[in-house]
């Protein structure tokens, strides 16, 4: 067995490592297709796709997301038939020296339930424990009836409104400015990435993005201004972006709530959204 190291990889071989990613939902019950992309990554030259090679077949990866300093999630999947043959421990074993030499001292391995309960040792196995969990829901592609609202204006970001999207977005999310900057700055210039602002009065309370590098529209990153959450404004933002998707692409709606999120959850589902998996964070 031969594992490459990466801080990139090629579109046909993103493809492949997507295709792995099916055969092992198929097996496993599984559904989360992870963001094989480094572009919010902090460090550009760190090794982000460990390939794991059988001869010269791509059998397994380990894919590293990690978008502040010393955090990271980690990926990994190998096909059906090459488990139980020390690739995932191998890849694991790889990732610790990038670890150690990239000082990423808090990281995160990604699973599901669904996984879990199928590999009931799994954690047991690799000295791993539950650290948090997430709901991924997911709605067939359609329009929606929205009424338009006095002073509100829904508008496709440009780099103009970079220092603006930071500025509300490091204060919604707790985040520090200058990674609010980097998320508002490369989510404009990304071609596969649409990010959206809710005006009231020509001033931003609201924002939210779309990836559609996958097999969906997945929103992310949606904020509200804290002082006037709960005005239904959240969803005003989302109904607007759902019905500007659907003239662009075919694709179903995907988003990520966190399981304790409850307010966040139910509005997901007054939208429209289903839960269709429980993405499960496990730490050494």
């Amino acid at each position: 067995m031969n594992i490459v190291k990466r801080n990139n990889v090629t579109e046909k071989e993103r493809q492949q490592l997507l295709a792995i990613t099916r055969d092992c939902h198929q097996l496993d019950g599984s559904y989360r297709t992870p963001y094989l992309d480094t572009t919010y990554n902090v460090d550009k030259d760190m090794p982000a796709f460990f390939l794991a090679y059988e001869a010269a077949k791509l059998v397994g990866y380990l894919f590293v997301y990690a978008d502040e300093p010393k955090e990271a999630e980690v990926s990994l999947y190998v096909i059906p038939a090459y488990r139980r043959k020390g690739i995932a421990r191998a890849l694991l074993s790889e990732f610790a020296n990038v670890a150690t030499q990239y000082n990423l001292s808090e990281v995160d391995y990604v699973t599901e339930t669904a996984f879990l309960t199928k590999h009931p040792n799994f954690l047991e196995h690799f000295q791993f424990h539950i650290t948090d969990a997430e709901l991924w829901l997911e709605q067939p592609r359609r329009q929606f009836a929205l009424e338009k609202r006095a002073g509100l204006e829904v508008v496709l970001a440009d780099l103009d409104l970079v220092e603006e999207i930071a500025t509300f977005q490091a204060e919604a999310f707790g985040n520090p400015l200058e990674s609010s900057r980097t998320y508002a700055r490369e989510a404009i210039l990304d071609d596969n990435t649409l990010l959206f602002v809710l005006k009231k009065d020509g001033k931003i309370i609201a924002s939210c993005s779309v990836d559609m590098s996958t097999d969906f529209n997945f929103f992310f990153g949606l904020a509200v201004k804290k002082e006037i959450q709960g005005q239904g404004l959240g969803s005003y933002l989302m109904l607007a972006i759902m019905n500007d998707v659907y003239e662009r692409n075919d694709l179903k709606f995907q988003i990520v709530v966190d399981k304790e999120n409850t307010g966040a959850y139910k509005l997901y589902q007054r939208l429209g959204f289903q839960v269709m998996t429980e993405v499960a964070y496990v730490s050494k």
